[in-house]
């Protein structure tokens, strides 16, 4: 049943990570998170699912900004509608989120909605209230990435059941999933959640 219940969870990105993340805080491997996701790296290949979904044409272009960044050992600024961040200081190369700006899904009987980081919260209302809906946030300036980077609004620790995360290296990994029992492999969307762009875009 255990089995069943995990197969096709992680992607190999997000269990790489699960895996760095025990490493840093279990470096006496005192804890056994066998629960929450598959230590055996032999036996977890039927846990695997494919690398994240196709990401668009922009995000491609900012993963391998992040990419490049890394290797060079370039400094980044997150930039999404430059409402927080006036300029970039000089030595720093922007990554511009705006323009990741799309209401990917709106899966009307499950109530979810897959959005984009660089997309307005206040577009985001209108656009979901002209289809009979209401978002739990406030209509603020600003993109839904840097609201989730600031942990601006209520409800949104609550409301938040998944994340694709664009990390420091370049590496994309998924969090969670599109039902709110979602308990496979630590709750990193929740740790992202103020983070203010620290632990990646």
């Amino acid at each position: 049943a255990k089995r069943a219940a995990m197969a096709w969870l992680f992607t190999p990105e997000t269990l790489n990570l699960f895996r760095g993340i025990k490493k840093a805080l279990d470096p006496d491997e005192l804890a056994n998170p066998d629960k929450l996701f598959p230590l055996d790296k032999e036996k977890s290949r039927r846990y695997l699912r494919p690398s994240p979904r196709a990401l668009s044409a922009q995000a491609m272009n900012l993963a391998d900004q992040v990419k490049e960044c890394a290797v060079n050992k370039t400094p980044m600024a997150i930039c999404g509608s430059g409402s927080r961040l006036s300029r970039v200081p000089e030595k720093e190369t922007a990554l511009n989120t705006a323009g990741l700006n799309r209401i990917l899904e709106l899966d009307r009987p499950n109530q979810t909605l897959t959005v984009e980081a660089g997309i307005s919260p206040y577009a985001l209302h209108m656009e979901l209230a002209a289809q009979g809906f209401y978002l739990r946030l406030p209509e603020a300036g600003g993109t839904l990435g840097g609201m989730l980077a600031a942990k601006a609004g209520s409800g949104l620790r609550d409301d938040l059941l998944g994340m694709r995360l664009l990390l420091a290296d370049g590496t994309v990994v998924e969090f969670g999933g599109k039902v709110v029992k979602n308990v496979a492999g630590y709750d990193v969307s929740k740790l992202v959640l103020g983070s203010w762009g620290t632990l990646g875009v």
